[in-house]
């Protein structure tokens, strides 16, 4: 099941806001700890599966991306493969 583009969004904005927000925090002699290291990568994971996701919402689902693909001529695994990049 597919969660809805509203999460998604969520999903991506709060793990980028999280990410910058760990890091605005460090002064410049700071090292990155372990438990940040893992927090930051366990982030991006978030961010880039939500992200994936939200794209393929907006192109195969809304009005929107049915447009560009009837401009573009794109078929699904194209709109997979432009998400994926």
């Amino acid at each position: 099941m597919v969660p809805p583009a509203s999460l998604l969004l969520i999903l991506v904005l709060g793990s980028i806001g999280m990410a910058t927000g760990s890091l605005l925090v460090l002064v410049p002699e700071d090292r990155i700890s372990l438990t940040r290291g893992v927090c930051l990568c366990l982030l991006g994971l978030v961010f880039f599966v939500s992200l994936f996701g939200l794209l393929n919402h907006v192109a195969l689902r809304t009005s929107v991306g049915h447009m560009f693909r009837k401009k573009y001529e794109l078929t699904l695994a194209e709109v997979l493969d432009i998400s994926n990049k």
